[in-house]
């Protein structure tokens, strides 16, 4: 009885051991396959973080705005290849201000780590003007640093303040020759008609008037389709003596009215490879220009290869005022218009005057450019300019 008993006491002992070791063996099955899992999905993660790590360098290099991380001791962690372009390399472990000491920058920094704010808000330093946005980094509820986005708006405000200044001298220069037209055209009305020397001085300040405007036109027109970028080149074999000749007998009255002799010194067949209309509007710009700036002197336009490129070279030169050298660097500028203070320094008594749409030497520029050439100017005050453009040579033979 006693044998019977232990052999089935032994029994339900290694019947229990043996469920013990299936559920041991069964959970040891779960665990590793709850562990692959686990290892599969930090792996997952981790190619995200690195793929992230990836997406956010390549961000930063190429971002053209300066980016700066904080941690929460307002020391730096990271900046930008645009940011350390903009104010050098920040030292290991440096804080914000010791690397920019700006006390602006400074509080924008403690009322968004201290306050948990996003900020914006604009400053100067070193003679720009930043746009700054800066927002904290949080986790948790737990505040870990602060990023800052800095933008240089310097160029932004100087184009805005030269666009209201366009849209105000535009008004100004528009209402002139209105107010012109007008006065001479009632004048004529009230019985200048019967005078035949005055009737014809005013009918040709008219069409002075109206080549104004016409001027005015033109430039608005051109600088529209360059912004849209519907000005198509077309380009052909031209003869470029032909068109410049073809522009000053159109300009001839105009020099005359001034006392401006103008001159061609070409060869008869210079041919470059440039479109008609385009090649036209610059030959026409230049030497309105130089003329309108030139009084009782010469214009005079020559041709040369050039010698860097073998590009021919056109050059537009006159006895005028000349240029500033102040104002020589923007002279090409879109809305940039001299004071004329080399006219003021050089004329005994005038004043300076601001005439144009500030439009034609950059309408200039841009179609030169767009034929592969470049342009530039060498002036003296009170001596006179001259204008340089070079354009692509052709050596076949065109109908122009």
């Amino acid at each position: 009885m006693m044998d019977w008993l232990f052999y089935t006491l032994l029994a339900l002992l290694a019947g229990a051991l043996f469920g013990l070791y299936r559920r041991e063996r069964a959970a040891r099955r779960q665990l590793a396959a709850a562990q692959a899992r686990h290892r599969r999905e930090i792996a997952r993660l981790d190619d995200r973080l690195a793929h992230s790590q990836a997406f956010q360098t390549a961000h930063l290099a190429l971002s053209a705005d300066a980016v700066i991380y904080l941690d929460a001791g307002r020391r730096v962690q990271t900046a930008n290849p645009a940011a350390r372009a903009l104010f050098g390399d920040p030292p290991a472990g440096t804080s914000l201000t010791a690397w920019l000491p700006h006390h602006q920058l400074a509080e924008i920094v403690s009322q968004t780590l201290d306050n948990r704010l996003e900020i914006t808000h604009q400053f100067d330093y070193q003679n720009r003007v930043f746009k700054v946005r800066a927002a904290p980094v949080q986790a948790d509820g737990q505040l870990l640093g602060a990023v800052l986005i800095l933008q240089d708006v310097s160029e932004l405000q100087r184009l805005g303040r030269a666009r209201r200044d366009f849209v105000a001298n535009i008004s100004h220069d528009l209402r002139t020759p209105i107010a012109g037209i007008r006065l001479m055209a009632e004048t004529l009305l009230g019985g200048a008609l019967k005078d035949r020397r005055m009737a014809r001085h005013l009918a040709q300040k008219i069409v002075d008037e109206a080549d104004t405007l016409q001027q005015i036109n033109d430039e608005l027109m051109d600088l529209s389709m360059i912004e849209s970028g519907r000005m198509p080149l077309v380009l052909v074999s031209l003869n470029l003596t032909k068109r410049v000749k073809k522009e000053v007998k159109r300009l001839k009255e105009f020099a005359k009215r001034k006392n401006v002799r103008l001159v061609v010194d070409m060869p008869p067949k210079v041919r470059v490879l440039a479109d008609k209309g385009m090649l036209s509007r610059v030959i026409t710009n230049l030497l309105h220009n130089a003329i309108k700036f030139t009084d009782e002197g010469e214009v005079t336009v020559r041709v040369a290869r050039h010698a860097e490129d073998d590009m021919v070279c056109l050059m537009v030169a006159d006895t005028g005022v000349g240029i500033a050298p102040e104002d020589q660097p923007r002279i090409f500028e879109r809305f940039f218009k001299s004071d004329d203070r080399a006219r003021s320094r050089h004329t005994a008594g005038a004043e300076p005057k601001r005439t144009g749409t500030g439009l034609g030497l950059a309408i200039v520029r841009h179609i030169v450019e767009a034929h592969g050439g470049k342009v530039w100017v060498e002036s003296t005050p009170g001596k006179g300019s001259t204008f340089y453009l070079t354009l692509p040579p052709d050596e076949g033979e065109g109908d122009d």
